[in-house]
């Protein structure tokens, strides 16, 4: 009777231990070095350093490229846009450019990237306006001129253009401004 005893206990003992299956590892998957990753930029910062009105229309010509579509291509590489203006007859450069833009490399905060320093011309912008309304009253040009809050979208866009990666000339800046003109059009507002 004992040995059933005993029996009886072993076999009660080894119903109540768990056996526990080995775990399986997690499969190994390659993460790739430094050099296959691709490079990292840091968060877009921008500073519109632009006087009076020219500031809320560089605000709002943010706004439309984002709204159109056109922001992140035009942006995504940079670190810092900064966006100034200058005012009034005398700071209209002699070339007649209604803005300037150079692109440059910043270190910031622990962080690099690329810098785009765009610098606009309000009065040169307002007047070239004028000038083109003026044809167009005339005939002399067949596309309708945008307004002055659209014409600083164009222009901005232009301008972003400049500061891509791999130098984009005038004949790329002037194919943004076609596709920024394109898209108003697309949906049904004017520029």
């Amino acid at each position: 009777m004992r040995f059933l005893s005993i029996a009886l206990l072993v076999l009660l003992v080894s119903c109540q231990i768990k056996v526990e299956q080995p775990v399986a590892a997690p499969p190994k998957t390659e993460r790739p070095d430094a050099s296959q990753r691709p490079p990292t930029v840091p968060h877009l910062r921008v500073r519109n350093q632009a006087f009076g009105r020219s500031k809320e229309r560089l605000a709002f010509g943010i706004k439309e490229l984002k709204r159109l579509g056109f922001w992140h291509e035009l942006t995504d590489h940079l670190f810092v846009l900064k966006l100034g203006s200058r005012l009034g007859l005398d700071d209209v450069p002699e070339d007649e450019h209604l803005a300037d833009a150079s692109s440059t490399g910043i270190v910031e905060d622990d962080d690099i990237g690329a810098l785009c320093d765009l610098m606009f011309f309000s009065t040169a912008i307002r007047k070239d306006l004028e000038r083109v309304r003026g044809y167009y009253a005339q005939g002399l040009v067949e596309e309708t001129p945008p307004s002055l809050g659209h014409y600083w979208v164009i222009i901005l866009g232009h301008e972003l253009t400049h500061c891509l990666p791999q130098g984009h000339g005038e004949k790329a800046a002037r194919a943004t401004e076609k596709r920024i003109r394109a898209e108003y059009e697309a949906r049904g507002e004017t520029p």
